[in-house]
């Protein structure tokens, strides 16, 4: 059974068969192109994403390091890589960029929230 559990300005949560997604919809003022280039450089990615190390294994199925600054370190694998249309989309002045996070634990949803 799928259904939305929360929805605000940091993201919608979604649960399906006891798994959990974080679904973020952000715009920018750059093409597809730029953007995609930003996420997916380690040392840009690391920049603003809050607990990105500069570890990125960029292909599918590779790797990436997230450490949360308190000596606990997170994996996470790339389950979709396309340039760059998988998760950006072209608008008018720029493009959407949609991101989810899936996970098992809905204890994550409150700090994967900010995203």
């Amino acid at each position: 059974m799928k259904k939305d559990v929360m929805m605000n300005e940091y993201g919608t949560l979604h649960e399906s068969n006891g798994r959990y997604a974080l679904r973020f919809v952000r715009s920018f003022h750059h093409n597809p192109e730029d953007v995609f280039l930003v996420i997916t450089n380690p040392s840009s990615f690391a920049q603003w994403s809050p607990f990105a190390t500069e570890e990125m294994d960029l292909r599918l199925g590779g790797r990436i390091a997230f450490d949360d600054g308190e000596g606990t370190t997170y994996e996470g694998s790339i389950i979709e890589l396309e340039k760059p249309y998988v998760s950006l989309q072209e608008e008018d002045k720029g493009c959407r960029m949609i991101f989810t996070h899936t996970f098992n634990d809905d204890s994550w949803a409150v700090n994967t929230a900010v995203g």
